[in-house]
């Protein structure tokens, strides 16, 4: 048995032994996907694939962006990756100015984005589409498992009742995301002139967060 790390900045797959101890390491050529970011692998195959999922770039200041996300599949010796699942949904993406010329781009704290998982052996992807981005009310999600053909083996519907947040957990969602954005704020400002406090930032960013996600 061996684990696997991705390292997006040197384009690389380590394996390390169940001790620890370092193993190999790979180069990959990470895939390009116009409009996202270059896919990195999110799992390995039995039979020698990777398993990637680019994650899309930023479009500007938005109420609503849509989104198609693939999910694919290529060999490692290999620049063209094979389509298994699209993924569509919407995402609310408001910005917030750091500075005079600097701006962030907000994520949603409780995205409805599909989530994804891969099988041990790389085999099937399982795929949970959320929400009523995908043609139904919400309250309900399509669950599906697919083959790395693309070939769809199974498919099902669960619908549920949504329950409403209590304001506690709010303020605590809301909390970790605020503290969780003011550490990235700080490195990213640390050296530059012009950008706001970090205590000004977090108070901005909190009722920013309010106003476009839980209001």
């Amino acid at each position: 048995d061996t684990l696997w790390v991705s390292d997006d900045s040197h384009r690389r797959i380590s394996f390390f032994g169940i001790d620890g101890k370092f193993i190999r390491s790979e180069a990959i050529t990470a895939v390009a996907t116009t409009g996202m970011s270059p896919a990195m692998p999110i799992a390995l195959t039995a039979d020698g694939y990777i398993i990637i999922a680019p994650s899309p770039y930023t479009v500007g200041d938005a109420q609503i962006v849509q989104r198609t996300v693939p999910v694919m599949r290529v060999s490692r010796t290999s620049k063209r990756p094979d389509t298994i699942v699209l993924l569509t949904y919407a995402e609310k993406q408001p910005s917030l100015r750091l500075g005079p010329k600097a701006i962030t781009y907000l994520n949603d704290p409780l995205p409805d984005r599909p989530l994804r998982s891969v099988s041990p052996d790389g085999r099937y992807v399982l795929v949970v589409e959320r929400g009523g981005w995908v043609g139904w009310r919400p309250g309900a999600a399509r669950v599906r498992i697919l083959e790395g053909s693309g070939e769809t083996k199974h498919t099902m519907l669960l619908r549920n009742s949504p329950i409403k947040l209590s304001a506690r957990e709010r303020e605590a969602i809301l909390s970790r995301y605020v503290s969780g954005s003011r550490r990235r704020f700080q490195n990213r400002c640390r050296g530059r002139t012009g950008c706001r406090s970090s205590a000004s930032f977090a108070g901005l960013l909190s009722g920013c967060i309010r106003r476009r996600f839980f209001d």
